[in-house]
């Protein structure tokens, strides 16, 4: 089968879907537009099954790019990627907005699994829900409870996507969806479901006594969203992770480097003499090696940044960045983008269609190049070893990596400065706004951290170790069968021609 997994933001979507899948996944785009296509399988009684992460999104109605495709792929029937079965994560502690969107997709006739995720979340509020009275307002729809993030519920889930059947059912509140432009229609209906979606929660949902003052707002977020204490705290927490990417990344960085210098000299010198042994040991290796060598360094920035998102503090750093870069032509949304661009610009600039403005996404992404990206460390490495003393600065920071963040700073600025001059330069009748839900703290996962930062380890070391590789082996070839001294002679002879 073809199984779809959608939900809200914050519903712990990735983690069901790394719960199912572990590393048997990829990343790819949808045909003919920049969104990512997350894809895995799994085999479940010997028959293998692909599992297809779709965007996270509120309703079924397309605000964004991300959310047209979604619409596309689930309300076409011919649509290349329609699903068999469509897995509907929701958060059992915000059942009452989640339900919203299965609604919709309830009544679009697809067949159907509710995976009720984040138990704990709901436990720790007090909240408890009725399964069997859910399950008999949607007699045709199997429901599990899940906690995603610890594997609680996957054999049941398991075994409920081998059942999924698709059945005749009634409409929960209209058989056909609004068309897409038609916004009050739209709004007409969502006004209805909430309103039956509330009725029906009323003896579903029931709520436990608990402490309130767990629930008031926390202390850290009264640091962390603070407009002076929050950009202090997010610029210590970036110092801290280039420290980390520049001390600790050096050592495996200096051992691989060596290694592969090591292996390309014992080629030369057991392999007989000849073309082929030049190309192996002064092409294809040194070429392995120039890509092997940047590993150390992604691994460490994906590891930092997706225990940012992890915990929720990623959020924070959106909204209180919005405050900041909305006076130069951005979005608080900008951020993320400007962040991926760290590691590589492209993917930086496939993620700003997650802002809707379209100004500001076309800002974002004519600047995304101007951040300091991973290709750039060796030189930055190059030149602050050559220029900057190895020293410690206060006895805790270290000086070399102190300039390598004073290289990125300068390189935001930059952007920003752009960023400023495009704002004035690009006219446009709409404003832009944002529109976040600041996440609940939580621990991360550390399997999700680890398969995160796998796969991205995996897709630079396969699609841009290609170019690298085939650009090491041309250089190589340049190199060796190259003019060579011809050009010197040329202006030899033209010089003694000219004193004759």
């Amino acid at each position: 089968m073809k199984i779809a997994l959608i939900g809200n933001p914050n519903t712990g979507k990735s983690s069901v879907f790394n719960m199912l899948t572990g590393l048997r996944q990829q990343v790819g785009n949808f045909p003919g537009v920049t969104v990512d296509k997350k894809v895995g399988t799994l085999v479940l009684e010997g028959v293998q099954h692909t599992l297809m992460d779709l965007p996270g999104t509120y309703s079924i109605y397309p605000r964004s790019e991300e959310e047209k495709v979604v619409f596309e792929v689930l309300s076409d029937p011919e649509h290349a990627d329609h699903p068999d079965l469509t897995l509907v994560v929701v958060d059992q502690s915000n059942l009452e907005r989640n339900l919203l969107l299965f609604t919709q997709l309830y009544d679009l006739g697809l067949p159907l699994v509710l995976v009720l995720n984040m138990s704990d979340v709901a436990a720790r509020k007090g909240i408890s829900i009725n399964l069997q009275l859910l399950n008999s307002h949607f007699p045709d729809v199997l429901i599990v409870e899940t906690n995603a993030k610890i594997g609680f519920g996957k054999d049941r889930l398991f075994q409920l996507i081998t059942e999924g059947k698709p059945t005749e059912r009634t409409p929960f509140v209209k058989e056909e969806l609004c068309a897409i432009d038609d916004q009050q229609c739209q709004e007409q209906e969502v006004v209805k479901r909430f309103e039956k979606i509330k009725s029906i929660l009323k003896n579903i949902v029931s709520f436990k006594e608990l402490d309130q003052s767990k629930f008031k707002v926390s202390p850290i977020d009264k640091l962390l969203i603070h407009p002076i204490a929050g950009y202090l705290i997010f610029a210590v927490i970036l110092m801290v992770v280039f420290q980390f990417i520049f001390y600790f990344a050096a050592y495996p960085m200096d051992l691989i480097d060596a290694s592969f210098a090591d292996f390309s000299y014992y080629l030369q010198t057991v392999l007989p003499e000849g073309v082929f042994t030049d190309l192996i040991s002064q092409g294809i290796v040194p070429g392995i090696g120039g890509v092997v060598v940047f590993i150390p360094q992604i691994a460490l920035l994906f590891f930092f940044i997706t225990i940012l998102e992890e915990t929720g503090y990623l959020a924070r750093v959106v909204f209180i960045m919005d405050r900041i870069v909305r006076p130069l032509g951005l979005n608080g949304k900008s951020v993320v983008p400007l962040m991926s661009s760290v590691a590589c610009a492209i993917p930086g600039v496939m993620s700003t269609r997650t802002i809707p403005d379209w100004k500001e996404r076309l800002i974002t992404i004519l600047i995304a190049p101007l951040i300091s990206c991973s290709a750039r460390i060796p030189v930055y490495i190059l030149l602050i070893t050559l220029v900057i003393p190895n020293t410690m600065v206060g006895g805790v920071f270290n000086l070399q990596g102190l300039v390598l963040f004073s290289l990125y700073l300068l390189g935001l600025i930059t952007a920003l400065g752009v960023a400023y001059l495009l704002k004035h330069g690009l006219k446009s009748a709409s404003k832009g706004y944002l529109l976040l839900e600041l996440p609940g703290y939580k621990s991360p996962s550390w399997k999700n951290v680890g398969i995160t930062v796998w796969e991205k380890v995996r897709v630079f070391t396969l699609d841009a170790g290609k170019i690298i590789l085939a650009i090491s082996v041309l250089l190589w070839v340049l190199a060796s069968y190259g003019p060579g001294d011809q050009m010197e002679k040329a202006e030899q002879k033209v010089l003694d021609s000219y004193n004759k």
